[in-house]
């Protein structure tokens, strides 16, 4: 399945809830589900691999643990 930002324009107390369910869709049914997304605290909910990608190709494959690095876009090649 994928998912295109699915946190855009999303209330706040609902990303939660989005980050659960698939997490849960996961989990009970083997589906792989491919994220893209800009929020790096939803993506550390639910990852179990990260790719950044800029302009259109993959700059890094960063350690889950990294996407808490307030500064991590810079860190990833995500800036000019």
């Amino acid at each position: 399945m994928l998912r295109d930002e699915p946190t855009e324009g999303i209330q706040p107390s609902i990303i939660d809830s989005i980050a659960e369910l698939l997490s849960e869709l996961n989990a009970a049914t083997g589906l792989t589900v491919l994220v893209v997304e800009q929020s790096l605290g939803f993506l550390s909910a639910i990852a179990r691999r990260v790719a950044v990608l800029y302009r259109g190709k993959a700059v890094a494959m960063p350690e889950l643990s990294r996407l808490s690095d307030p500064d991590a876009m810079e860190l990833f090649g995500g800036t000019d």
